[in-house]
């Protein structure tokens, strides 16, 4: 069974992670669903990308920028283990 992208939300923060570069696509496909059907829109300055292992960050992700670190609900998520 193929591993599927899981979301984390706490009122208007959402974090996606994901496992394969594959679900980018989904994942684009549902947020821009939920941009036509709400007005809602994205704001790509707030948001960043973790690449972790051998995550290719040739993968553009919407315009998402790669970070060395984020944090989720409080707590920093760094590339690797060792950090």
């Amino acid at each position: 069974m193929q591993p599927k992208a899981t979301v984390i939300t706490y009122a208007d923060d959402i974090s996606i992670l994901m496992t394969s570069q594959e679900d980018v696509k989904t994942v684009r496909d549902a947020i821009a669903f939920y941009e036509k059907a709400t007005g809602a829109t994205l704001n790509i300055e707030k948001c960043s990308a973790l690449a972790v292992g051998t995550w290719d960050t040739a993968c553009e992700i919407m315009g998402i920028p790669y970070s060395e670190e984020i944090k989720i609900l409080g707590v920093r998520i760094r590339k690797t283990v060792k950090q």
